[in-house]
């Protein structure tokens, strides 16, 4: 009798207790376009209808395997290792659904690249009833990837991986002394032995719910992803790195927004050293050392911009110097990628003549002698100083606040779908322009959804919104007035303002301007504040004498008060149950010039209610204009500017408004 040869795949799942989300899981798995697979799944002890779904499947494919007790998620899997037959081990979760061409998709760039040991994917986040949220998108490259995993994140998803055995066995599998972050461990321990890669497709729906790991366990994934990291950069570097310091980094990277200078000081010093590393291995490929670099500079800007005094800021450019040395020995350019990228969104056109721009070295020309330079990485068609500057210090200073990346909730998601009517899915390959884009709250959002951007802001937020953003493909950011881009009219599919309209000098002309911009077919999406904008008489006064300091001085000014008054929001809030504390609280808020999110996101929890305070205190203190429109007037500029098909409601900020522009007859 022949023998049949052994599967190429052992799809390998672990589970406890996971009858709710089971049969989608499994069924995902079996309805694979690609055959050639057995599937290990092994029951760890589960107290509810597990077993009894698994024991109904007949599929000769599965391997059921049951421990006799509990024995958790790493010593699961190595028990189902043991016994896997396949050269390639792709990975399973019991709430998830991997998508049927998944399978086929990763084993055909295993063979194809026998370098790559470990291969991932994008995935669409769902909830726990199958709601689609957000695309989670990592970087593709080995490099890029070890970079990430030096500073305590996790760029590859677990359930989406597939790993060649032989590397698994060779660095002993899964390490159960280090969950739950056994995943992050063992991406660390690989790394050092064979390439690491992500897919640029979904593969796989991630299913987050209220008992998922990540948010049962979260911080202890947090402590364990330190140890992890730590191993890995001593592994890289060849040095002992002190702990203490690294749990300094490690608090600038996960509290950013209640770490010191000393903690960002202590992560940019890690970044650098590191990055000298990086950059001097032979090993690595010039393109990725491109990438990196442009990463790395990015970083090291973001950081220093938390970071007050002028020793650090000497240390910051000697270290960019030294990079830089490095930089020159390799030929990188780094300025090549960011043209590339333009090339990519848009041609840009002299403001002033309309005429086409040309790159040459470090700035832009047009033939009739206006000269735009590249600063930072960053075309500027404007001068810094001007009255958005406030605004520019603000988002440098808070860049990461607000991002959903950082806060990891989704209120920058559920604001633009609903500014959008409803659909992200609508921005897929659609060009772009974000007129006032700030640090990138929603940019990364659009990124995300796959459009292509084009991010202006007429002040330097510009630089936060690159640090924020600039690992995405498909974006190019500019410095520039809204009201004159360096852009052709009628150029793009989609005009997006959010937040920005009521701080120009005049919202009805911005609103023409902005029509302007969208192609015939196109919409316009915006927001502006209404008559019924929350200000005290205290936010008047404050504002008045703010606008008269400088941008720092009032950052700072801010940044005091909300740290003087917030214990008293804090306990109004705490204990607003009762009668009297409710009505106190009430005429509280009517005074306090502090911007209090307890009522409306509540989600965020003490530490970022607090950094939200911060940023929108200053924010609503430092605006050098603001205006309110009612709904009927913001509709009566839509249409004057000739806007079609018109939606304009009241909710958010105030008025949100969306219009097509009319494609002629």
């Amino acid at each position: 009798m022949k023998q049949m040869s052994p599967p190429k795949v052992s799809v390998l799942m672990a589970v406890k207790d996971g009858e709710k989300y089971l049969r989608e899981a499994v069924d995902s798995i079996l309805s694979q376009t690609y055959t050639d697979f057995e599937f290990i799944i092994v029951e760890d002890g589960s107290q509810d209808g597990t077993v009894q779904i698994l024991n109904k499947y007949l599929d000769p494919r599965i391997v059921l395997i049951k421990n006799e007790t509990n024995m958790g998620i790493a010593r699961s899997l190595n028990n189902g290792l043991e016994v896997a037959q396949g050269e390639y081990i792709a990975r399973m979760d019991a709430d998830d659904i991997s998508l049927p061409e998944r399978l086929a998709a990763q084993v055909a760039f295993l063979d194809s690249h026998p370098e790559v040991g470990v291969i991932g994917t994008y995935a669409w986040v769902i909830d726990s009833v199958g709601n689609l949220g957000h695309k989670i998108k990592f970087p593709k490259d080995h490099t890029i990837l070890r970079w990430r995993l030096c500073f305590f994140e996790n760029p590859i998803i677990h359930p989406t991986v597939i790993i060649r055995k032989t590397k698994a066995l060779l660095v002993n599998c899964y390490d159960p002394d280090t969950e739950p972050s056994e995943d992050h461990n063992l991406w660390c321990r690989l790394s050092n032995v064979t390439g690491l890669a992500n897919l640029s497709d979904v593969y796989l729906y991630l299913r987050k719910h209220e008992n998922s790991i990540s948010s049962t366990k979260a911080n202890e994934q947090q402590k364990r992803g330190l140890e992890n990291s730590k191993q890995l950069i001593e592994a890289i570097t060849n040095e002992e790195i002190s702990l203490a310091k690294l749990e300094r980094a490690c608090h600038a990277v996960w509290s950013p927004h209640v770490a010191n200078s000393q903690d960002f000081y202590q992560l940019a010093f890690l970044k650098y050293r590191l990055g000298k590393v990086f950059l001097s291995d032979t090993k690595i490929d010039k393109l990725e050392k491109e990438t990196l670099a442009m990463i790395i500079f990015s970083e090291l800007r973001q950081l220093f911009t938390q970071i007050q005094g002028d020793t650090y800021q000497k240390e910051y450019q000697h270290w960019i110097q030294n990079l830089q040395d490095i930089i020159c020995r390799l030929n990188i350019e780094g300025t090549a990628q960011i043209e590339k990228q333009m090339e990519n969104i848009i041609s840009l056109k002299c403001p002033k003549h309309q005429l086409p721009l040309f790159k040459e070295g470090d700035s832009y020309h047009c033939n009739q002698g206006c000269f735009y330079p590249i600063i930072g990485n960053i075309p500027r068609f404007v001068s810094t100083d001007n009255y958005a500057k406030a605004f520019g210090s603000q988002w440098k200073f808070y860049q990461k606040t607000q991002l959903d990346s950082n806060t990891g909730k989704s209120i920058s998601r559920e604001r633009l779908t609903r500014l959008l009517g409803g659909n992200l899915n609508i921005l897929s390959n659609q060009l772009v322009l974000e007129a006032g884009c700030g640090a990138g709250r929603f940019t990364e959002i659009l990124l995300q959804s796959d459009a292509r951007v084009l991010a202006a802001d007429l002040s330097d937020a510009v630089e936060a919104n690159y640090n924020n953003c600039s690992h995405f493909g498909n974006y190019a950011v500019i410095q520039a007035d809204i009201l004159s881009l360096p852009v052709a009219q009628e150029q793009f599919d989609l005009v997006i303002c959010i937040g920005v309209i009521q701080h120009t000098p005049n919202p009805e002309k911005t609103i023409d301007v902005l029509c302007g911009y969208v192609k015939p077919g196109g919409l316009l999406v915006i927001d502006h504040y209404s008559y019924g904008y929350p200000s005290t008489t205290s936010r008047k006064l404050l504002r008045k004498f703010l606008l008269r300091t400088s941008p720092t001085f009032s950052i700072r000014f801010c940044r005091f008060m909300v740290w003087l008054l917030w214990p008293t929001h804090r306990f109004l809030w705490k204990y607003r149950k009762h009668t009297f504390i409710r009505k106190l609280r009430n005429r509280f808020l009517k005074w306090s010039p502090v911007v209090d999110y307890h009522d409306a996101y509540a989600q965020l929890g003490p530490d970022l209610l607090y950094a939200w305070a911060m940023l929108d205190t200053h924010d609503t203190l430092t605006d050098y204009y603001k205006h309110m429109r009612s709904k009927e007037e913001i509709e009566a500029a839509l249409r004057a500017s000739g806007m079609d098909n018109i939606e304009v409601v009241y909710a958010g900020n105030g008025v949100e408004a969306r219009a097509r522009k009319p494609i002629a007859k």
